[in-house]
């Protein structure tokens, strides 16, 4: 039985834009305060440069932390590792837990989330190992997520053409998604690039495509991404011009 339309459609638009919580690996819940753990102290007329992630735990640590007499010092160091057991405790105790669960492959926010949390715990200790270990499982999950957008990309240019939403959340994926990545040389699949292809063969006579494209192959972050925008450009404006 066809789903209906009206509830597709939202379901598509969970699968595509709730992942996007997940572009840099501090992901939010809904239950978390949104914390800045990039370090960008960038002034006027100081250029570009990357952002870079925080490393450190001290968010982690600061968020359990219960300060005690702010005069004795003793005091504050107990509070101190008391709260890094139990953040630990608590965050390695509900990350088995979910990983186990029959509902694992509907928990991957939370999961990815407190992947990147014992990774920032790690290196409050200083054990770079393990907390790389945490955070190459995080991006592992982002990629597993970046298929699951793919896939829905592609069922809705096929089976919801005729449905006004479809071009809209199909541009948004095109332009917004996190993937491919900048540095995404070797693999060359991604969820903007589904998506442009798919709006390139489902709507080429749209003129918002080629300006779509146009756009794509001057200011996509990816260099083969931009290249095969403009590839796609130059074809359909070749077909509009008699071109072969």
């Amino acid at each position: 039985m066809q789903m209906p339309r009206k509830i597709f459609i939202p379901f598509y638009l969970t699968a595509l834009l709730a992942v996007s919580l997940m572009q840099t690996t501090g992901v939010q819940t809904q239950n978390r305060a949104p914390q800045d753990q990039s370090w960008n102290r960038r002034v006027d007329g100081a250029g570009e440069y990357q952002n870079v992630l925080e490393v450190s735990g001290r968010v982690e640590i600061t968020r359990a932390f219960k300060m005690p007499d702010a005069l004795d010092l003793k005091s504050i160091c107990q509070a101190k590792q008391d709260a890094e057991r139990r953040t630990f405790l608590s965050a390695e105790g509900y990350l088995s837990a979910l990983e186990n669960s029959v509902e694992a492959s509907r928990q991957q926010i939370e999961i990815i989330w407190l992947h990147n949390e014992l990774g920032q715990l790690w290196s409050y200790r200083g054990e770079m190992a393990n907390a790389i270990k945490h955070f190459e499982s995080v991006r592992a999950a982002k990629d597993d997520t970046s298929n699951v957008r793919q896939a829905a990309v592609l069922e809705l240019a096929r089976g919801w053409k005729d449905d006004p939403d479809t071009l809209t959340i199909l541009k948004d994926r095109a332009v917004n998604d996190a993937t491919p990545e900048a540095e995404w040389e070797d693999w060359r699949s991604g969820v903007r690039d589904v998506a442009l292809q798919a709006i390139t063969r489902g709507w080429p006579d749209d003129p918002d495509t080629l300006v779509l494209l146009r756009e794509r192959a001057k200011n996509d972050p990816t260099r083969w991404l931009r290249e095969k925008a403009k590839e796609l450009a130059d074809r359909i404006e070749a077909r509009n011009s008699g071109g072969n």
